[in-house]
C-alpha cells in the first residue's frame, strides 16, 4: 500500500508541473468499485477546504475554498451483521445456501484546518459461514484521503484505499452504482472468491479565473482473486486486473446553474499479467444543468479509441490476436430532491473493466433510486440496477469460431432504515439479484439467481480532539 500512495504523490508532483509549464475540474478518468454502504462511518461536524468539481453529477459545487473550522475529530465505531443467501455460489453447477455473520470494527480521524482536510480510516472485519467454516476470514479496508489549497488558484487531493475480503458482497454490492466517464463499471459481476485490491487517484486543479478550471488528473489500482473453497474452482479463471490512467480536463462556470466543459483521458488496463491488454482513449464533453432546486440533469458524450491485445488458445494452438476500434461513449443523469424525498435515474454506454468475468468490455449500464424519509427515524431506499456486458475481443471475433461472450446483471434492492439513538443505527436489506453469461464458464449453470437478506446494527462515537 505504501508502493501505491507513493506513486499517487508522484502522479500529484506530474500533474502540477505539466499545469504550471502550460499555464471548474472535470472527471476522473477512473473510480474504485463503491463499497457498500457503512453507517459506522459517522458524519463529519464541519467541512475544511470544499474539494474542486470533479465529477460530472448534479449539485457540484465549483468554489474551491469557503470559510472553514480548524478541529480534529475521532470517530469509533462498530458494525454486527447477520445475513441469508440463497445461493451464494455464482455460476455454481448446484446451489448453496448460506447463514453469515459479520462484526466489522471502525476508526477514523479527521483533521480540518482552512487549508488541509485530510482523513484516515481503518475497519477490520471477521465473517464467520455457518456451512462453509473453512471460509471464514477476516477482512480489513485501509484508506486515506487528503484535500489541500496549497495556493490561492492551486489544489491537490490524494486518495489511497486498499481492501482484503472474502465476502463477495461488501466488495462489490452497491444501492446505486452511478455511471460516469472513464468509472469502472458500477455494476460487476459477484465472485465466490477471496478479493484483493486498491485504489490510489490524485490530481491537481489549477483556477483560471471565477469561472474556469483545468484540472490532471492519475489514478492506479489493482485487483486480485484466489479461491478460499476448493469446492467451487471455476472461480479460478477470474480475470485479475492492474490500471493506470492519466487525463487533463477543463471545466466552465456560466452561472449558478450551468457549467460546462471537456477533456482527455487515458487508461490502461492489464488483465491476469498480459493475458489481455488495452489502452482506452477518450475525449468526451460534459454539460451540468440546474433546472431547479430540486431538479439537475448531467449528461457526457465522446468517442473512444480502443486497442486491444489478447491472447487465445484455440485447437491446440496459441494466438495474439490485435484489435482497435472507434465506439461511441455517452451517459445522461437526472437527480430530484424533495423535502422527504429523493430521486436519481442514469444510464450510460462506455468500454471499462469487466469487473473480474471479463477483461475489457462493452458495458450498457441503467440504474434508478428512490429514497423517502418515513418518519423522524425511518427512512427507506428502493433501488434498481441493470448492466448489460459483452467481451470486446470475442465481439470482434468471427462467431462460428469465437463466440460473443456475454453476462448480464439485474439487481433490486430495498432497504429500511432507523436511528435508534444519536449513536445506534439499525438497517434491514432485501437484494435480489440475477445474473447471466453466456459461453464464459464452461460446465457452469449459465445462470445466477440469488435472494439476499440481512439486518445490521452500526453504533458510532464522534468525538472532537480539540483545534
Amino acid at each position: 500500500m505504501k508502493r501505491r500512495f507513493g506513486l499517487c504523490l508522484l502522479l500529484l508532483v506530474v500533474g502540477v508541473a505539466l499545469g504550471a509549464w502550460g499555464q471548474d475540474e472535470a472527471p476522473p478518468s477512473a473510480q474504485a468499485p463503491a463499497p457498500a454502504p457503512d453507517s459506522s462511518q459517522g458524519p463529519t461536524q464541519s467541512t475544511g477546504p470544499k474539494q474542486e468539481y470533479t465529477d460530472v453529477d448534479p449539485g457540484k459545487s465549483l468554489n474551491f475554498l469557503g470559510e472553514a473550522v480548524s478541529h480534529s475529530n475521532l470517530n469509533l465505531g462498530m458494525t454486527v451483521l447477520a445475513a441469508y443467501d440463497s445461493n451464494i455460489a455464482s455460476f455454481g453447477t448446484q446451489r448453496l445456501s448460506q447463514n453469515s455473520y459479520q462484526i466489522a470494527p471502525h476508526i477514523a480521524i479527521s483533521q480540518y484546518r482552512p487549508k488541509l482536510a485530510m482523513t484516515l480510516a481503518y475497519d477490520g472485519g471477521l465473517g464467520i459461514y455457518q456451512q462453509l467454516s473453512n471460509a471464514n476470514t477476516y477482512s480489513q479496508t485501509g484508506t486515506a484521503d487528503i484535500l489541500y489549497q496549497f495556493s490561492s488558484r492551486w489544489q491537490g487531493h490524494i486518495n489511497d484505499a486498499y481492501s482484503y475480503s472474502a465476502d463477495p458482497f461488501s466488495s462489490y454490492f452497491t444501492v446505486v452504482g452511478q455511471p460516469t466517464p472513464n468509472q469502472p463499471n458500477p455494476n460487476v459481476f459477484i465472485p465466490f472468491a477471496t478479493t484483493q485490491q486498491n485504489f490510489a487517484q490524485a490530481d491537481a486543479s489549477y483556477q483560471l479565473s471565477r469561472y474556469d478550471t483545468i484540472t490532471f488528473t492519475g489514478t492506479e489500482s489493482f485487483r486480485r482473486y484466489a479461491n478460499y473453497t476448493n469446492v467451487y474452482s471455476f472461480q479460478g479463471s477470474l480475470f485479475n486486473l492492474i490500471s493506470y490512467s492519466g487525463g487533463a480536463n477543463y471545466s466552465h462556470r456560466v452561472s449558478a446553474q450551468l457549467s460546462f466543459g471537456g477533456g482527455y483521458n487515458f487508461t490502461s488496463l492489464d488483465f491476469s499479467h498480459g493475458q489481455q491488454r488495452s489502452g482506452i482513449e477518450a475525449l468526451q464533453g460534459f454539460i451540468n444543468y440546474q433546472y431547479s432546486k430540486s431538479l439537475s440533469i448531467s449528461g457526457w458524450a465522446g468517442p473512444e479509441y480502443i486497442t486491444a491485445k489478447t491472447g487465445l488458445a484455440y485447437l491446440g494452438q496459441y494466438f495474439i490476436l490485435y484489435q482497435n476500434d472507434w465506439v461511441p461513449a455517452f451517459g445522461l443523469n437526472i437527480g430530484w430532491q424533495g423535502l422527504r424525498q429523493a430521486f436519481f435515474a442514469g444510464a450510460s454506454r462506455q468500454v471499462s473493466d469487466g469487473g473480474g468475468l471479463l477483461a475489457t468490455t462493452t458495458v450498457y449500464n441503467a440504474n434508478a433510486a428512490y429514497r423517502r424519509k418515513l418518519s423522524a427515524r425511518w427512512d427507506g431506499v428502493l433501488s434498481f440496477q441493470y448492466s448489460n456486458n459483452a467481451s470486446f475481443a470475442a465481439s470482434q471475433l468471427n462467431r462460428q469460431l469465437f463466440p460473443n461472450r456475454t453476462y448480464t446483471i439485474m439487481q433490486g434492492t430495498l432497504q429500511l432504515g432507523r436511528q435508534l439513538t444519536p449513536q445506534l443505527s439499525a438497517d434491514l436489506w432485501y437484494a435480489y439479484i440475477r445474473e447471466t453469461q453466456k459461453n464464459i464458464y464452461v460446465g457452469a449453470n449459465p445462470n445466477y439467481f440469488e435472494n439476499r437478506v440481512w439486518i445490521s446494527l452500526q453504533y458510532s462515537w464522534n468525538h472532537p480532539l480539540g483545534r
